[in-house]
Formats: structure tokens, sequence, C-alpha cells
């Protein structure tokens, strides 16, 4: 966290002679996700099923120039993963059950934005707090009410976006993200570690759990960078009102 505050504190000395301004926005976003690990690819007993996650923020852009802007969000998402498993001790080998898990937390975001003739590319650290965690198993409900998931999370955020439609003053954005936990996922405990294997008494599988995101974003922007001069806030976008 320091390393990245100290990144964007040289990026803002190292454009002191431009012309700072702001600008505030509404991120919304849609993505879905799958479960990582050689386990989920190699072993023929499970098979990821795509869910559907989603987060809203709001955005507070911190621009020393038409190129080089910091970004810091802050918002709430939820999360969702599942997967079916087959060949469950004590089960029916002809039969496949599917584990889901819900969870949703605030989350912030702090990333340096570097834009291009309309385009950008972004990158940097989300720090999740995990609130709320439901989980569901069609082999059994023993573990219905058990915390499995750790309550901090952190993310390597890698976009790409777009300046499609807007003047100086407002613009919709979109955008494309991967987004990828570099904390385990899992609570420190006893039925934390075995997740989401907790079915099958096999400690090769109790590894570290991480998730890869593919994100979609729609993000509206209010610039105030004309308050101050009038280029100022200005980006080149696909169509102009």
């Amino acid at each position: 966290m320091e390393k990245t505050f100290i990144l964007f504190l040289l990026l803002l000395v190292s454009n002191l002679k431009a012309q700072v301004w702001f600008d505030f926005g509404l991120n919304g976003s849609l993505s879905s996700g799958l479960y990582m690990g050689n386990s989920f690819f190699s072993d023929s007993r499970f098979n990821i099923v795509p869910k559907l996650n989603n987060a809203f923020a709001l955005k507070i852009g911190v621009n020393t120039s038409n190129k080089h802007s910091a970004v810091i969000e802050l918002g709430y998402g939820k999360r969702a993963y599942a997967i079916d498993q087959a060949f469950v001790p004590g089960q029916n080998d002809n039969s496949v059950f599917t584990q889901q898990i819900n969870f949703s937390g605030f989350q912030g975001a702090l990333l340096y934005r570097n834009t291009n003739e309309g385009s950008f590319i972004e990158v940097g650290p989300m720090f999740s707090m995990i609130q709320n965690q439901t989980y569901s198993d069609q082999v059994s409900n023993f573990y219905n009410n058990q915390t499995f998931l750790t309550s901090k999370v952190v993310r390597g955020v890698f976009g790409l976006g777009a300046y499609i439609l807007g003047n100086e003053r407002v613009t919709l954005v979109a955008g494309f993200r991967l987004l990828y936990d570099f904390s385990d996922l899992r609570a420190k405990d006893n039925i934390g570690e075995t997740f989401p294997f907790q079915n099958y008494n096999e400690s090769d599988l109790y590894k570290p759990l991480h998730a890869l995101d593919f994100q979609l974003n729609l993000e509206l922007n209010v610039s105030l960078g004309f308050l101050a001069k009038a280029s100022c806030g200005k980006r080149s976008v696909v169509f102009e009102w």
C-alpha cells in the first residue's frame, strides 16, 4: 500500500507545472469469475459453474494532465462462485452435486490510469472487507452455517477502457477489467482451509484459494476541470454531444 502511494506521489510531483483537476463519478459493473488452481482444471471430478457478480462504486479522479490520473473507488461488491462435484465419498458415483458460495462487502481501489487519445489502461490494488457469506451444497447441509472465507481480501486490478460519449464536463466511460485475488480467500482455521473440498478427505486438495474475475464496467464522470481552466478535463471521446 505504501509503495502505491509513493508511486502516485511521484506522479504528482513530476507534473507540478500542470493544471490539476478532479472528476467524480459513479461506476457500475457486471462480471463472472472462476476459481484458480490446478485441481479445478486437471481433476475431472470438479467442474466450474459460472455465476454473475456485480458491484457499484463512487469514483474520485485526481488528474495531473490529460494523460496521467489517480483513481480512487469506494463501493460495494457481490461475488458468487460454484463448482460441480463428482465421485463424492459416500454418495452415488453417478450423481453430480453443485456447491455454491455467495459473499459481499465493502471494497476500495486505488488505481493509476494512463489515458491516450480517449482510451486508457489502469492498474492497482483493490481491498475488500467481506461482511456476508452464504453457502449451499447439494451433498449436505452440515456446513451451511459455517464461515469459510477470510474477512479481508487483496486483489489486483488491470483494466482497459475508453471515453465513449460526452463533452468536457460529462463523460460516459466503458471498460473491461481483470481482477485477481492475491490473498487466500479461505479463513485461517480448520474449516476454511478445507474449502471448497471439505466433502473430500484429501489433504492434497487443501491449497490456497484464489479467483479470477472478468468484469465489464460503465462509469459516468463529471469533470471539475472546466471550473479551473477551459482546456482542463477535456478528453477525446468516440461520440461528442
